[in-house]
């Protein structure tokens, strides 16, 4: 018995925002191993209205893994004992996705707040705002999957600080991803030939003042030509500068994708691949920020999906 996960997106309200899933089903079937070549009667995706559509292509395995999104939310209150007082909270995002975690200082005495994030080592600020008495600060920043985080809250300055009331609250928008994580070539998720996947620029990312998160934004798929094809790749991303690369498996780049605004895309060169395995590498190729002040609009890259498809081509006549 094969099983497949078969992936679309959804779009639903949650936590006050909207968040963006990949809802997957399981599909069942008593077919052999369709690496060894054989038929696993796998359905049509059901995002397909084409009901021979699986006839389209060999059925392959699909490492798309269905998994619970973290739920993380919480409030804490106070007085700040002096203008040393730091108060602050440890949170887990213990799913494999990440998101986006929300934190706002909610209420705050004469002394004013400020609001940061680190590492739960405490070695690496993620991002910071400070406020005054007309503005609460708020931040929103990229968690990663597995990642842990010290929320920290404390006065600006030690003036009138003693005594000074606090409240801040946190909350959490998963953005759900079935492939990951998948974040270099040793965890590479399979995927099929001749069908678009979607998947998202994993939430964690590297900022320009040090690594905030340790997987960074890489992505890595594999799939297997059981016979020799010529192939080429076929993306769509929301974020103006990415690549991808098709590599095989003594690591040399066959297919070289890249992006260079968000207008323009370079069309993918085509590639006669021998039977066997290879890989997709997706990547960000420019710096990217980890926190936005609660002020500022959050990039759509970080909650916005990209596709990818791995197409098989005739070979150009001779």
């Amino acid at each position: 018995m094969s099983q497949r996960f078969s992936c679309c997106l959804v779009t639903l309200a949650i936590l006050g925002g909207a968040a963006s899933f990949v809802a997957c089903t399981i599909q069942t079937s008593d077919g052999g191993d369709p690496s060894a070549g054989g038929d696993s009667g796998v359905a049509p995706d059901a995002a397909t209205d084409d009901p021979d559509a699986a006839d389209a292509a060999p059925p392959e395995l699909d490492e798309c893994v269905v998994y619970e999104p973290a739920v993380i939310e919480g409030v804490k209150e106070g007085s700040f004992a002096d203008g040393d007082d730091v108060q602050f909270e440890l949170i887990t995002v213990n799913d494999p996705g990440g998101g986006l975690v929300t934190v706002t200082v909610d209420s705050y005495g004469a002394a004013g707040a400020e609001v940061q994030v680190r590492h739960a080592d405490g070695a690496t600020r993620v991002g910071f705002d400070n406020t005054s008495v007309t503005t609460n600060p708020k931040l929103v920043f990229r968690a990663g999957g597995g990642e842990s985080y010290r929320l920290e809250v404390m006065p600006p300055s030690a003036f009138n600080a003693a005594g000074s009331a606090y409240k801040f609250s946190w909350s959490y928008e998963p953005i759900v991803d079935c492939y990951e994580k998948n974040d270099d070539k040793a965890s590479a998720k399979r995927i099929p030939v001749d069908t678009e996947i979607t998947a998202y620029d994993h939430a964690g990312v590297k900022a320009s003042m040090g690594p905030i998160i340790t997987s960074g934004t890489d992505d890595w798929y594999r799939f297997v030509l059981d016979e020799p094809k010529t192939v080429r790749l076929v993306t769509s991303h929301p974020r103006p500068i990415v690549e991808f690369l098709l590599i095989d498996g003594a690591d040399k780049t066959r297919i070289r994708q890249a992006r260079t605004s968000e207008e323009a895309i370079q069309a993918s060169n085509t590639a006669a691949l021998e039977a066997g395995e290879y890989f997709v590498h997706f990547e960000s190729t420019t710096s990217l920020t980890s926190a936005v002040p609660g002020d500022r609009e959050v990039p759509a890259f970080w909650t916005q999906p990209y596709t990818l498809r791995v197409e098989t081509v005739e070979p150009a006549d001779d």
